[in-house]
């Protein structure tokens, strides 16, 4: 991290060091286009995720086969097929566009589904397994400019403040690939 004082990565729990601080959780949700849902109303989600296109993210470990795994339940033969993209915003497009199902990842996806842009085939998320971490050099820790600025990014996030309370409710967070 030679020439940052902080930054926000992605990372298990267990590879988090003292000088880490906690800001989110990602859970992992299928998500479509309303249209795309409505043109199946009558199937499960089990049974659309078996006849729809698949959108898959290549960049991700965390992608269908992942969510099956962490589910229990047994992927569709068609699973491999489908549409391949690059980033979550590539797959989050995809699937408004009523082009299949894709794996959104929440917070990252949480807008979407509040505007009606995506909607949830499932209603419960699944733990992902990763959470998003502020990581600092552990010198650089205790300084007084990372120090604000790590309270500030918890309250934005309804975090706990510095003094353990719960802050207001997490915003709903958008992503941008620039």
């Amino acid at each position: 991290m030679e020439g940052f004082d902080a930054a926000i990565r992605m990372a298990p729990a267990a590879r988090s060091l003292p000088h880490w601080t906690h800001l989110l959780e990602e859970r992992l949700v299928p998500v479509c286009s309303p249209a795309l849902r409505k043109k199946y109303a009558k199937l499960s989600g089990q049974e659309l995720i078996a006849t729809a296109e698949l959108i898959h993210m290549t960049s991700s470990t965390a992608d269908w086969a992942e969510w099956f795994r962490l589910v229990g339940i047994e992927p569709p033969a068609t699973m491999r097929a489908g549409l391949r993209v690059d980033t979550i915003h590539m797959a989050l497009d995809a699937a408004s566009r009523g082009f299949g199902v894709a794996i959104g990842r929440a917070p990252l996806c949480d807008l979407e589904i509040e505007t009606g842009q995506l909607v949830r085939i499932f209603d419960q998320d699944v733990k992902s397994g990763l959470s998003y971490w502020l990581v600092t050099m552990d010198a650089d820790f205790q300084s007084q400019d990372v120090k604000a600025f790590r309270q500030w990014l918890l309250e934005e996030l309804g975090g706990p403040a510095p003094d353990g309370k719960k802050q207001g409710s997490r915003p709903k967070l958008a992503y941008s690939t620039t």
